[in-house]
């Protein structure tokens, strides 16, 4: 995985790169790999939190039926 990061960073530095794959709509983030679960983790966990939430929600609910 090492290798593959530092392919990337490579290649994200290079706005011969970058430029063609914005076009597309693909917007390129200001954060590494090695920042993605700090930054995606919490949101993760949110998401959970709301999805417990919810199947809470339904199944009280299913009980007023």
């Amino acid at each position: 995985t090492e290798v593959l990061r530092n392919a990337m960073a490579a290649a994200m530095a290079r706005d011969d790169v970058v430029e063609p794959i914005s076009q597309l709509g693909f917007v390129a983030l200001d954060w590494g790999p090695d920042d993605y679960e700090r930054i995606v983790g919490s949101v993760h966990d949110q998401l959970e939190a709301m999805g417990n939430a919810l199947q809470w929600e339904r199944d009280e609910l299913a009980k007023l039926q």
